[in-house]
């Protein structure tokens, strides 16, 4: 799955939104499976 983020970057002089998208970037790659089985579950008995 590549390289994988498990620490909080460092605030330095960075975007505000360029972090913000960091976080959901990793946060989305932690739960991507946890996603999916919730959609199926959710088309299946929609």
């Amino acid at each position: 799955m590549g390289k994988s983020i498990n620490y909080l970057p460092k605030p330095k002089k960075q975007n505000p939104i360029f972090l913000l998208r960091v976080l959901l970037g990793n946060t989305l790659n932690k739960n991507i499976r946890a996603l999916q089985s919730n959609a199926l579950i959710f088309f299946e008995f929609a």
